[in-house]
């Protein structure tokens, strides 16, 4: 039989051991609990700590341009991604380290967390890939803001351009031909009998215009060339002639190709032309606060000066309207036998040169024409890609005094206008060229806003994957790995 004092004994020895056994359970639960916590409270921190490091994009760059990039220069004169690592553990430091500057007294810390390391394990810049995220953000901009209907009406003047060959009509070297042809012939002379040669000589009004295509085409397309911006700039400063900070590139953390590496395909490319359209000058609207004013004939162009792209572009205007200009001629059966009639009448003593006399000819007078045409869109008119008869300028008895036409007293017309000529242009021009351009044109603007005197785009971050290292008081070390992007 039990005694009260054996009973005691074992009651007093089996709570012990249900204590103990408690005690541990609730050591064990307590650790789990704190190491759970912990590693809750470094996500946390972590995804808070990105946010706000990702919330420091540069203000004028998405005032002045709709795009989100963080600058690591932060206004300074270094732009490094060290700059931005050293605010993510700055803002990790905060949120993980509450004594650093909140004085707990005699409280005990539960966690007693340290940052030690905050780094970058791959990074995205705005200029990596020929400024391909730059783009992409463009184009994300302009989608959303106005859908694929804006570029509907370029694609067909494009598809205009190529039903009709236009970049295939090769005026200057079949010019270059005609013009050796005759020389040729004019020096050689025409063989009357077996020992009989008379000289070979006529005027050919071609000879006359085409003097002209070396006097400057400025000079005849504008009204007053004084009038003209005199900006420059020294191109060796600006991303796309400097060598340039690059990035490693992001890993998505489900895997996958990103969206920004995703082929935009030609309608991509229009969008992104209707953006710089959007935000940047041209000579009938130049941007007044910027370095350059003629800043869209620069994308086409790349030179230093708002002149000589200016230059470059009516050149190219010239171009794309001669071609046209001839194809219309050479359709025009009534317009063609004038040429013809003076061709023969030239050829008269040498008929084996008429073909080269009737293409020069030809040539000669679509580039008059082609002048007019360059005159009245810089004056502000309109002039379709493709001419009818009622469109026509130029009688082919007026080419020698086609100067006389170069008026700006009619500027509406109908047809494409000045800015619809400058989209044609820039879709001709290489996508990466074209979008390196347009970083340039963002890195002189910004320069000239405060705080951004050393701006450039090749320290903008678009996306990092971040590795953070945090370690306890308590035993426990943590890594955790974050993939952020724009």
């Amino acid at each position: 039989m039990w005694t009260s004092s054996r009973l005691s004994g074992a009651i007093t020895i089996y709570c012990a051991v249900i204590f103990s056994v408690l005690a541990g359970i609730f050591v064990t639960l307590f650790h789990e609990v704190r190491g759970s916590t912990i590693r809750f409270q470094i996500e946390c921190g972590m995804d808070m700590g990105l946010f706000s490091v990702f919330a420091e994009y540069n203000r004028e760059l998405l005032d002045r341009y709709d795009l989100f990039f963080i600058d690591s220069s932060y206004g300074g004169k270094s732009a490094t991604y060290h700059n931005t690592e050293g605010h993510l553990l700055e803002y990790l430091q905060y949120n993980l380290e509450p004594e650093r500057d909140i004085t707990i007294g005699t409280v005990t810390d539960l966690y007693d967390m340290k940052v030690l390391e905050t780094h970058f394990t791959e990074m995205a810049l705005a200029t990596d890939h020929m400024g391909a995220l730059v783009r992409y953000e463009a184009i994300q901009y302009m989608r959303t803001k106005y859908g694929l209907e804006l570029v509907e009406d370029l694609q067909g003047y494009m598809q205009e351009i190529e039903d009709y060959e236009l970049l295939s009509v090769d005026t200057s070297s079949k010019r270059a031909e005609t013009e050796a042809t005759i020389a040729k012939a004019k020096e050689e002379g025409v063989q009357i009998s077996e020992d009989e040669w008379v000289e070979l000589d006529f005027d050919n009004p071609a000879d006359e215009i085409n003097a002209d295509r070396s006097r400057g085409i400025l000079n005849f397309t504008l009204e007053d060339v004084n009038d003209l911006s005199q900006a420059a700039v020294d191109l060796s400063t600006y991303s796309s002639h400097r060598e340039l900070s690059r990035g490693t590139g992001i890993t998505l953390p489900k895997g996958g190709t990103p969206e920004w590496e995703e082929e935009a395909g030609f309608t991509g490319q229009l969008l992104f032309q209707e953006y710089c359209m959007e935000r940047m000058g041209n000579y009938l609207s130049p941007m007044q606060d910027g370095q350059l004013k003629y800043q869209i004939e620069y994308l086409i162009s790349g030179n230093n000066c708002d002149i000589e792209n200016l230059k470059d572009v009516a050149n190219s205007l010239i171009w794309l309207r001669e071609a046209a200009n001839v194809v219309y001629l050479m359709q025009d059966k009534v317009k063609m036998a004038e040429v013809e009639a003076l061709a023969w009448t030239l050829t008269a003593l040498a008929p084996y040169l008429q073909p080269a006399v009737k293409a020069s000819l030809v040539l000669a007078w679509a580039y008059a024409e082609s002048v007019i045409d360059v005159r009245h869109l810089l004056a502000g008119g309109k002039v379709p890609l493709m001419k009818s008869s009622s469109d026509w300028n130029l009688s082919f008895s007026s080419i020698l005094d086609y100067k006389s036409f170069l008026s700006n007293d009619e500027k509406e017309g109908k047809g494409l206008d000045y800015a619809t000529y400058l989209r044609i242009l820039m879709a001709l021009t290489d996508e990466d060229e074209l979008t390196m351009r347009a970083i340039d044109i963002m890195e002189m603007d910004l320069r000239l806003t405060p705080g951004n005197e050393y701006f450039r785009m090749d320290g903008c971050i678009f996306g990092v994957t971040a590795l953070a290292y945090v370690a306890s008081g308590y035993g426990y070390e943590y890594h955790i790995k974050r993939t952020y992007y724009y």
